[in-house]
Formats: structure tokens, sequence, C-alpha cells
């Protein structure tokens, strides 16, 4: 498990971004088997209707060993009849600025996909989900108040992807990328819905985007997850560890 990590340090003489990670997830600091909502509480992990620190109410993600992009552990969320996960992973909102969310996502042979909703730590209270990731077979799309889709990209199972999604929460926009190729550009409506950014919704169910209130087993793995801020430093500019 990682937290909270530093941001580098620069002394160039031209404008750069600067990339610093704000809050950060592996899985190899717990057990496989694990229920994130009890073993990650304190890196943030919780689950849909669930106070952060409070017992399991059946759909906490699970800490695995069945595949793994770093190390020997991953997340996963599924639903199967014997799991079904609706995990959050939260962090302080963010409410101005440019910043990626990303993690390595791997879809397994057989699954009809997953959903991955993007908004404020507070999301299954307030509703706040601006984006949102649908894993749909062999097809990640990202979509504006899971209604308007923008970012489309294959993927192929059994495979990790380097996921990230940029969400400019000052100039409302967002983008998918994958394997660091854009898959498209759209709105990120955090301003106007006036909520922050700051966490996941990682719910292990495939949606049909094409009917509204069709749900479908899914399970998808994600592993090292992060959520980064971009910052511009100016010449001779530099900053230290925070």
């Amino acid at each position: 498990m990682k937290r909270i990590l530093l941001s580098a340090a620069f002394a160039v003489p031209f404008l750069m971004n600067a990339q610093t990670t704000l809050v950060s997830e592996d899985f190899d600091g717990y057990a496989a088997g694990g229920l994130l909502t009890e073993v990650g509480a304190a890196n943030g992990w919780r689950e849909w209707g669930v106070a952060n620190g409070d017992a399991t109410a059946g759909y906490s993600a699970q800490v695995t060993d069945l595949a793994a992009s770093s190390g020997s552990l991953a997340g996963r969320s599924a639903s199967d009849g014997t799991i079904d996960s609706d995990a959050i992973w939260a962090w302080t909102d963010l409410t101005a600025g440019k910043y990626s969310i990303t993690m390595n996502l791997y879809v397994p042979a057989g699954s009809t996909g997953g959903y991955i909703g993007i908004g404020n730590a507070d999301m299954d209270a307030s509703g706040g989900q601006p984006n949102a990731l649908f894993i749909v077979g062999d097809t990640l799309l990202l979509m504006q108040d899971d209604a308007i889709m923008f970012g489309e990209a294959s993927i192929v199972p059994n495979t990790w992807y380097a996921i990230e999604m940029v969400i400019d929460i000052d100039a409302n926009a967002s983008e998918l990328l994958v394997d660091g190729i854009s898959a498209g550009v759209g709105a990120a409506n955090y301003t106007g819905l006036g909520i922050g950014l700051g966490g996941l919704d990682l719910w292990g169910t495939s949606v049909d985007v094409t009917q509204q209130g069709v749900y479908n087993p899914g399970d998808y793995y994600y592993d090292d997850l992060a959520a980064v801020s971009y910052t511009h430093l100016r010449a001779h500019e530099t900053r230290g560890n925070l």
C-alpha cells in the first residue's frame, strides 16, 4: 500500500508541467483475499453506502493474487453470484486545477466488463459522478454524466492496460488515454455540479449503456492506482518535497 508521496524537484530554464502524486495504491501491503473495506480503510477504501472504517455490508472489493501488473497483488471488483463489489476509493475533494487519475486495468476473458465512476469523495451520498469509464466486453467508453460518450478504445481480454483519465476542472475538460494514446476528449462538469474530484467508484457490474437499468455480472482487476496533480513551474523555479 502507498499513500501520500512527494513531488519531484526541478530546476530548468523553461516552463514545464510538474506532476505531484497525491494518493496512490499498489495493494502489496495487504494479503490476498482481504476485503479493502477492512484492510484498506486507512488509505481511503470503503464501499457503497458504508462509512469509512465501518464493517463491510457485502460490497467490498477484494485483494487478489489472481493477476497483478506489479508486485503480486491487485484489486478486484466482480459480481458473479458470490461476489458483489461496489468499492469506493476516496481522497480529499479537489475543486480547482488539472489532475490525472491513473491505473493499470485488466479484464479477464469471459467478463462482460464493469464500471468506474469518477466523482467526489462522497459520491454515494450526493450522486456526484461527472465522468464514468464503462468497461463493455472488449471496449472502454469514457462518458460524461453517464450519458454522453466521447472516448472509446478497444481492449484485449487477459491483458494489462495503462489507463489515464485527465480531468481539468478549470477548463471543464476530460480525456481518456490508453497506453499513452488519446482515445477521446470531452467535458468534466465538476464546477457546474458544485462538487470536487475526490474518488472512484469501482463497481464489478457491467452496465448496458444502450438500455438504462440493464446490468450484467462483470469482473475486472486494477493495480497501481494514483491521483496526480499538474502544476506549472517557470524558469529556474524549484519545488521541494511537500
